[in-house]
């Protein structure tokens, strides 16, 4: 089953769940949605967490002498 198909299959099922539940579960659900929502706040960012150290070593040569540590 390729995407487009399983994305198709996905909206089939939420279209018939939509047609098939109260109106009232409808409200209930999108008002949890929309608390679940206000509670997790803003993504936040790991940009900082990215990029290289800066320790003054060689990653390269570092490695190397790890590896060749047990020959």
């Amino acid at each position: 089953m390729s995407t487009v198909d399983l994305n198709i299959a996905k909206m089939d099922l939420v279209r018939h769940i939509l047609n098939e539940t109260d109106a009232d579960v409808i409200e209930q659900l999108m008002l949890l949605v929309y608390k679940k929502k206000i509670k997790t706040g803003k993504p936040r960012s790991f940009t900082a967490h990215l990029g290289k150290l800066k320790r003054g070593i060689d990653g390269v040569a570092y490695q190397k002498s790890i590896r060749n540590e047990w020959d």
